[in-house]
């Protein structure tokens, strides 16, 4: 089973939640660029789940 869409939609909520890519990224260990790729659907990469956690946290 694919989860990678629900994973994305999930970071997208979060990531808004908190405010934006740059706020996101102020809280945890990655920057703009890889935040972005974790929601981009056309991206294979998802948030690893240190940084899902803290987003989470987060929103």
């Amino acid at each position: 089973m694919n989860h990678a869409p629900a994973l994305k939609t999930a970071t997208q909520l979060a990531v808004r939640a908190i405010g934006g890519i740059d706020a996101a990224a102020a809280v945890t260990r990655v920057g703009r660029a890889r935040i972005s790729e974790y929601q981009n659907r056309n991206s294979a990469t998802t948030a690893p789940v240190d940084v899902a956690i803290v987003l989470d946290e987060f929103a």
